[in-house]
């Protein structure tokens, strides 16, 4: 009986939930949800654990795996592109 109340012709209910009055999508979880990757938006796995990560390339050390807002290598050229070059006069 209890298959019959879960499957009766209603629609799977969505991870993503859309607030309008925000302009966003938040993700929808309960207790004993099975994890979501914040990277594919898919369950099963986490972010660090995500196959398609593999292919992310990170724009401050151009290494695999990772973005620059999650970059442990911090000896790059891009670091200091900020800082302005001494006057030579």
């Amino acid at each position: 009986m209890e298959d019959d109340i879960e499957h009766a012709g209603l629609p799977e209910l969505s991870r993503m939930i859309y607030i309008e009055k925000m302009d966003t999508h938040i993700t929808a979880t309960y207790q004993g949800a099975p994890k979501i990757c914040f990277h594919c938006r898919l369950s099963g796995h986490e972010r660090k654990d995500c196959p398609n990560l593999q292919n992310v390339q990170c724009y401050r050390c151009q290494g695999y795996g990772h973005i620059s807002k999650h970059c442990k290598n911090r000896k790059t050229a891009n670091r200091f592109r900020f800082l302005r070059p001494k006057s030579l006069t």
